[in-house]
């Protein structure tokens, strides 16, 4: 659980954990046929992007990485970063860990590097030795970890957007022997992004006769400098025993410019001409994880691990609300402060019972204390009404999990996983204006696993999971204050937490055929289905103060499916006499239904209902590789509630990269990218018995160009 994102406390605006593999622990390399070996040997289903294809594009930020990945849509809104979906659920549906562990409230895809990312595991099914919180699936990112090698070297690389330019540098050395390994990396970065969009917003009464028609022109820069060191030490003495040592700090200043112009072409305008944000803030995130493992050979092995993370942030923004740009109306200052710190031991003891056979039991825990401050001072130099406020809330979550999972080959290309999670939350909110919320929940989950690979065939396979999941309210969903926006109305309304709201609980069917073709070539057909009950929707409702809310509430049950199709090869073992290249493609088709909402559109949070994923990799050389790069997310229309609706637009992004190798020691990567603007063609609507509201976000597409240059010594 987590409780507001950062860029929320002073933007006033509303913002927003299941299986990993065994060897999330492991300091693994994957390329080539490694990376199909690891998905074809593996009980539970999932996907391993290697560090190549991570750094494939020059990607500068994760979240970019990501939107190339099979199965993966990730959406940028104004303001608020980037977020991820699976299955095209996202807001919570998907969970994101770091190294097998949630990732630190505070971190976003925008602010991970690339290099120091080591892999990346997409896992579409549970498993109990991992929180099954992801109804949709898993995301972990797996940090740089021990030396296979000598590793010494550096990156520099430069790219433009929208006219702006954008610099990073990173470095890694690494040793390695036989008592252990070590290795840092570390980069430092400047990125600077600007986009524009326009909001049409169109009012009409209970007759349909058009009350107003008002434009809002919004441009916005954003600023991110940031330092990220991660270092990684392993001792290794007798057979399978060692110490590893890890650790992660990440330093950002981050500064958000932005100004809206408010007019009216028909009817009443808006209560404010205009408004402008000069919003800075500094995040410090760090993490250190020590690992024991000891292997008592036939008495089993033992395997624990204690981590302690600590984010603390501070923001600072001023809104200012005028007529003109001379004349302010009301000034808005939003000061926050956010410290959050986790301690986590979790512990895994393995035994294997004769060569077919490893039982694991384990334990997690989790104790995070969070303070929050947020105080917002309103001044008006034309006696307009201000409202000030001085909030400060502090969260205690315990989490406990206990946990017991058997593996077994059956013979025949048979084998069997099943497990059994039982997972404990406690969250307790305190604050200075009476609020004192203590909310309780656990969640029984038994998951099962079935690989099968087919009689007489080398390269086909089958593979069926059933299990159970859940989503926890994030802690903000939680707490009845109010998170106030810019420009109120039933489309644009502010946010209000609900100390009633209870988690969802999901069962989910999944079977998947596999066909492994040579040179770690991939043919994959997967279709699932999940029932979720106490499903968290939003009402909408109009305060005494005349402000539209939001709140969420669980609105009964819903259902989710899909069918998931991806290939991968090389052009050559399709085509004899092809040339050297690289193709893939991904294709997923994903269909949902709230049971307590009309039709048609009563689908669940916006998912995108079709997408694609498309490439090729071309060598004409040895020295030189370039590759294209697509990418799909068709739009839908969204009942959100009884009187709300989203409609979103298709939305198209293209990648051409070329990597040239000058020497053995020395290459260059350049790259251009085009996606879509933040929001566009994001249409909301309002609808009741006294009338409707229609808004549209419309933006530009944006292009952005790299260069990189690696040295390796």
């Amino acid at each position: 659980m987590t409780l507001c994102p950062l860029g929320a406390m002073a933007q006033q605006a509303p913002a927003a954990a299941a299986s990993a593999p065994k060897t999330v622990l492991e300091a693994v390399t994957v390329n080539g046929t490694k990376e199909a070996d690891d998905r074809r040997d593996a009980t539970a289903a999932k996907t391993v992007i290697s560090r190549e294809t991570i750094t494939r594009y020059g990607d500068t930020n994760l979240a970019d990485v990501l939107r190339r990945v099979p199965g993966i849509t990730v959406t940028k809104s104004r303001g608020d970063g980037s977020s991820i979906r699976m299955r095209g659920l996202g807001e919570g549906y998907t969970q994101l860990m770091i190294n097998g562990e949630p990732a630190l409230p505070g971190v976003t895809l925008d602010s991970i590097s690339p290099d120091l990312i080591e892999r990346i595991e997409v896992i579409r099914t549970a498993t109990a030795d991992q929180s099954t919180q992801a109804i949709a699936g898993t995301i972990n990112v797996i940090l740089r970890r021990s030396a296979k090698r000598r590793d010494h070297g550096m990156k520099v690389g430069l790219s433009t957007k929208e006219g702006l330019v954008s610099g990073q540098a990173s470095t890694e050395y690494g040793e390695q022997n036989d008592a252990g390994s070590w290795s840092l990396a570390a980069n430092v970065g400047v990125n600077r992004d600007r986009w524009s969009s326009t909001t049409e917003q169109i009012g009409r009464d209970a007759a349909d006769t058009l009350l107003y028609r008002r434009m809002t022109n919004t441009d916005d820069t954003l600023t991110k400098s940031t330092a990220g060191l991660t270092a990684n030490s392993l001792w290794k003495w007798g057979e399978g025993d060692s110490v590893n040592l890890n650790g992660f700090v990440q330093a950002q200043h981050s500064r958000l410019q932005e100004t809206e112009v408010r007019y009216a072409t028909f009817g009443t305008p808006s209560e404010f001409a205009g408004d402008s944000l000069h919003l800075p803030s500094h995040s410090l995130l760090a993490r250190l994880t020590g690992a024991l493992k000891l292997n008592w050979d036939d008495a089993g092995q033992l395997d624990q691990r204690v981590t302690t993370a600590l984010t603390d942030v501070d923001a600072d923004g001023l809104r200012a609300f005028y007529e003109d740009p001379a004349q302010h109306i009301v000034d808005r200052r939003v000061v926050g402060h956010l410290k959050d710190t986790t301690g986590t031991w979790t512990g895994k003891y393995s035994k294997a019972f004769r060569e077919n056979q490893v039982i694991d039991a384990g334990w997690d825990g989790q104790l995070t204390q969070r303070n929050e401050q947020r105080t917002q001072t309103e001044t008006s130099p034309v006696g307009h009404a201000t409202q000030s406020f001085d909030q400060r809330y502090e969260a205690r979550v315990t989490r406990l999990a206990l946990y017991v999972q058997d593996e077994i080959s059956l013979g025949k290309g048979l084998a069997l996983y099943g497990g059994m999670r039982w997972e404990g939350l406690h969250t307790k909110v305190t604050g200075n204006d009476d609020t004192d919320i203590a909310q309780r929940s656990s969640v029984f989950s038994p998951t099962m696993q079935l690989l099968w690979k087919i009689p007489d065939s080398k390269s086909d396979q089958l593979r069926l999971s059933l299990g159970r999941t859940y989503r926890a309210p994030a802690t903000k969903d939680l707490i009845p204050r109010r998170w106030q926006t810019a420009d109120n109305s039933p489309t644009t309304s502010d946010f209000q937490g609900n100390p009633a709201l209870r988690p969802e609980l999901a069962w989910a069917l999944d079977l998947g055929y596999e066909h492994y073709l040579s040179g770690g070539g991939l043919l994959s057909v997967n279709v699932y289905t999940k029932r979720i009950q106490g499903v968290i929707l939003q009402q909408l409702f109009q305060a005494a103060d005349g402000h539209w809310v939001t709140s969420p509430y669980n609105g009964g049950d819903a259902s989710a499916s899909g069918v998931e199709f991806e290939g991968k090869a090389k052009l050559k073992d399709l085509l004899g006499n092809a040339p050297d290249a690289d193709v893939r493609l991904s294709v997923g088709r994903n269909w949902s239904r709230v049971d307590s909402l009309p039709g048609p559109g009563n689908r669940l949070s916006q998912q995108a209902p079709l997408t694609v994923s498309t490439g090729v990799d071309y060598r004409p050389t040895t020295d030189f590789t370039v590759g294209l790069g697509y990418t799909y997310s068709q739009g839908a229309y969204t009942q959100s509630s009884l009187t709300r609706s989203t409609t979103t637009h298709d939305s198209h992004s293209a990648d051409l990269y070329g990597l040239w190798k000058v020497a053995k020691d020395l290459q260059v990567h350049a790259s251009v990218s085009v996606t879509p603007g933040p929001d566009d063609g994001l249409r909301d609507g309002y609808a009741d018995a006294n009338g409707s509201v229609q808004q549209v976000v419309r933006s530009a597409r944006q292009w952005t160009a790299k260069i990189q240059v690696q040295k390796t010594f």
